[in-house]
Order: C-alpha cells, then structure tokens, then sequence
C-alpha cells in the first residue's frame, strides 16, 4: 500500500503526519513535529530554505519516514505560480515529489464531520492565525481567518529565564500541555482572554463550538472559551475519518488537523514545472482504478469529458461556497444594520421623554420661585404688621413696660 506525507509548514512550527494514500480510511503511521527556522515561511511563501530542507530530510530518515511523495497543506489562497514553485523546489531538495499542494481551509470540515453537531462553529487555533468554519445543516456556509493566536502566550514562557526547558514554542507547546499555565499565571490567562475575545465577534452566538488545533490540548483554553462564548465547547479527541494509534509518535492529533485533511481531500493544486504553470486536477479518487475500468467500458472522448467534468464540478464547488459566504455576510451587515437602527430610534425616544422630563422638571422650578416670591412678600406683610404696634407702644409708655414683662 502506498504512503504520502502530509507537510505543513508554519511560522515557526512545521508538522509531518505519513498516511496512507488513496484508501477510503487512511491509517497515520508516522508523525513529527519540529521547529520551522525563522525567515522560511515569509508572507506564506517559502525561502531560504535550503539548511530547512537539509534538516526535515535527516529527521525524515532519523524517524523512519519511508514516503516519498508529498502533499503541502497551505493554509492561504494565493495560487500564484512563483508560491507553487517554491513547494515543488523545497520538495526536491527533501528528496521528496510534490504530487498535491492543499489550500483549502474547508476540507478540515470534511475530515470532522463525524465529530461534529449538525450546527456550529469550527475554531482551528494556531500560532499566529485562527481559522473559523460556521456550519449548518451539515453546511459550510461561511469561513473566515483571524490575524491571532496562541504566540503570544508562548513568548511569555521562552522570554521566563527561570524556565530552562522552554526554548522555542515547541518546547512551549508541550509545556503548556504538562502545566495549567492559563489558570497558574495572571499574565498568560490575560493573554488568552485577550486572544479569545479577539475571536468571540466572529463566532457570535454559536451554541457549539469545536475546538481543534494546538490550542485544543492545551489546559484551561477550553474553559475561558466556554466561559466567554457561553457555548457548548467541543475538543476534539479523535477523528473518525482516519485510523491511529492511541498515542501519535509525536504531538496531540490536533496538531495534525491540517495534514490529515490534506491528505484526505488535497485541492490538488499542482505546479507543471515542464510548462512553468498551475494544473488544477480532480479531488482525491483513485485514478488508477478509474482509468482501469473506464478503459474497457469507453472511448479516450468519455474519459476526456469525464475529466472535465470533474474540474467543472470541482470549479463550481468553489464557487458555490463563495457565494454562499457572500450572502451570508450580507445578511449578517443587514441584520447588524437593523439593530443599529433599532438602538437609534430606542435612543432618540429616551432623549425625547428625557426632554419632556427636564421641561416639567423647568417648569416646576418656575412655579416653585413664583411661590417663594409670594410667600415672602407675604412674610414681609405680617414683620411690618407685628412691628408698627410695638412702635406705637414704645412711644407712648417707653420700654419698661416691656421690660416688666421680660422680667
């Protein structure tokens, strides 16, 4: 039975999962995880890449890695031909044959269907970026990328000079995954509420959320996910889709998302290096049965027409879901735009009953100074009534009599 790997080479983390190739539920055989050199991945394009390339390659034998074809999970949609170039160059000096380069963020719903409520959000959280897949009915009908991840948590624990077997963001993957780092330090927790209020917007008011990725395993992100979302959070635990071993050679499975989905339904973006340019090709079938049974069954037209097809269908796919994002963002700016105008009109009311109110309020004050003017000027009446018998008094008889009385 033949392999494939399935390579994703991130900023700073590159995964490798050995799997078999063109069967219905591929087994994982082999599994690795290492650090991507800084400079390698720039703008989701490789370079200088070949010390990188030398590397992967020795641990490539050191961990028993038989492949020789590879598959290239990128996690973008630039398809230009100079980035498929560099996938297919970095491939040969590995000593491997490019034969699929993935970009399709969707496909990580296909290999999680099983895992997944017919209805929620599917939060893939990595280093640096967060993809996010909504799904109703069994149907992706809206994804997106969030420019934020888990890096910053990371750095805090390589930066901790008291930490000494932390030194790079594998080290504090795996630490992070050992300790509850969230709940156990204020400064890692502050970064996580951060992060995941950061991707709250996007996810809204979903009632399940699927958690995969490195975050997925990592202790207490689970629990501030739920708590800020109030939703139902899911961290995926196994993948029905593929069969392994209980415990991987290397990682979590969820590190593996991007990979395994690849490998299962590659884009099959391919670069022709002969006629320098991009041939898209079929989803995943098994083209050599196909070709067996079509051969003696029907003409080299049917199998022609049959292949293209196959691209139209794959084409309309596309953008099928494009579309469908489309609309949904539009209806979700119209709702939010419905809302806005609700809360405008709410305000407006509460000014209007607030001005009646100050008027009254004006008005009252009025009345009550007009009373307070009536009322001394009648308080003056009655001083000046009390004080002309006393004068009149005074004058005729003098003081003592009313120094008799105060005696």
């Amino acid at each position: 039975m033949s392999k494939v790997l399935s390579i994703e080479i991130g900023p700073s983390i590159t995964t490798v999962c050995e799997m078999d190739m063109k069967v219905k539920r591929p087994k994982i055989h082999n599994t690795m995880m290492l650090s991507t050199p800084r400079g390698v991945l720039d703008d989701l394009a490789l370079s200088n890449f070949d010390s990188f390339a030398k590397a992967l390659s020795k641990k490539l034998r050191e961990k028993n890695f038989t492949a020789k074809k590879a598959i290239f999970s990128v996690n973008t949609t630039i398809t230009k031909n100079k980035l498929i170039s560099k996938y297919t160059e970095f491939a040969q000096k590995v000593g491997l044959e490019a034969c699929a380069i993935d970009f399709g963020v969707n496909e990580i719903y296909t290999a999680l269907k099983s895992e997944c409520p017919s209805a929620c959000a599917i939060v893939r959280c990595e280093e640096d970026a967060t993809s996010i897949i909504k799904v109703k009915n069994d149907k992706i009908y809206y994804s997106t990328a969030v420019a934020a991840g888990l890096s910053s948590m990371f750095d805090i624990l390589i930066d901790d000079e008291s930490i000494k077997e932390v030194n790079s963001r594998l080290d504090a993957i795996s630490y992070m995954r050992a300790y509850d780092c969230i709940n156990s330090r204020s400064d890692i927790k502050q970064k996580t509420v951060d992060y995941v209020d950061e991707i709250k917007n996007v996810l809204k008011d979903e009632k399940n959320i699927v958690v995969t990725g490195i975050a997925a395993s990592t202790k207490g992100f689970a629990d501030i996910l739920e708590k800020k979302t109030k939703a139902k959070v899911i961290v995926i635990d196994k993948i029905s889709a593929i069969k392994t071993d209980k415990k991987l050679n290397g990682g979590c499975i969820n590190d593996y998302i991007g990979c395994i989905s690849a490998a299962l339904w590659p884009e099959n973006f391919l670069y022709d290096i002969n006629e320098n340019k991009i041939v898209n090709t079929p989803k995943k079938s098994d083209f050599r049965l196909l070709f067996a049974l079509v051969a003696a069954i029907m003409t080299v037209f049917a199998l022609s027409f049959m292949f293209l097809y196959a691209d139209a269908h794959t084409l309309n796919r596309k953008l099928s879901n494009e579309l469908t994002n489309k609309e949904t963002m539009i209806e979700e700016l119209q709702n939010e735009n419905n809302l806005m105008n609700e809360e405008i009109e709410e305000k407006k009311s509460y000014i209007d009953e607030k001005d009646e109110y100050i008027k009254e309020l004006e008005d009252k004050i009025k009345e009550n100074e007009e009373k307070i003017k009536e009322l001394e000027e009648e308080n003056k009446k009655l001083e000046e009534e009390n004080t002309i018998p006393m004068q009149k008094d005074v004058e005729k008889n003098g003081y003592g009599a009313y120094g008799a009385e105060l005696g």
